[in-house]
Formats: structure tokens, C-alpha cells, sequence
């Protein structure tokens, strides 16, 4: 992903890039036609949490798996 922040003039102020499912960062002003990779005065707004340790079957969330969750009220 790759964005701009534009004043009302037209001049860039800032721009945005990262993956969208990794992580997010923006840098002040124009960076256009520089490495993403090597920029030090970038700034990290957003990034994935670690997968669980402990993977559970489909990888569902532990909020899902409750939903599957045969209470004795329902047997």
C-alpha cells in the first residue's frame, strides 16, 4: 500500500506505505523514488500482532471457538 497526504495546494506533506496485512508507516514530506526499506525517519503507525502460540485448528480466534462451545444448557 502506497499513499500521499496532500496540503491544499498540492504539495505533498507526507506519505503512507507498508503491507496491509504487516504494518503501516508513514514518513513527513515526499519519499517518492526512495527505497521504502532504508528510510530511518520512518514512522511506524500500525503493526500485526503476533500469531498465537499455540495455534488452534482453522486459527480461529478464541472469541469464535466460545461460539462453538456446547454449554450444558444445550445438551
Amino acid at each position: 500500500v502506497h499513499g500521499i497526504v496532500q496540503d491544499r495546494s498540492g504539495k505533498t506533506v507526507a506519505t503512507l506505505f507498508g503491507k496491509w496485512d504487516e504494518s503501516m508507516h508513514y514518513v513527513r514530506g515526499d519519499c517518492s523514488g526512495k527505497s521504502k526499506e532504508s528510510l530511518p525517519e520512518a514512522h511506524l503507525l500500525w503493526k500485526r500482532n503476533k500469531p498465537a502460540e499455540y495455534p488452534t485448528r482453522y486459527n480461529l480466534t478464541r472469541f469464535a471457538i466460545t461460539l462453538n462451545e456446547l454449554t450444558p444448557g444445550l445438551k
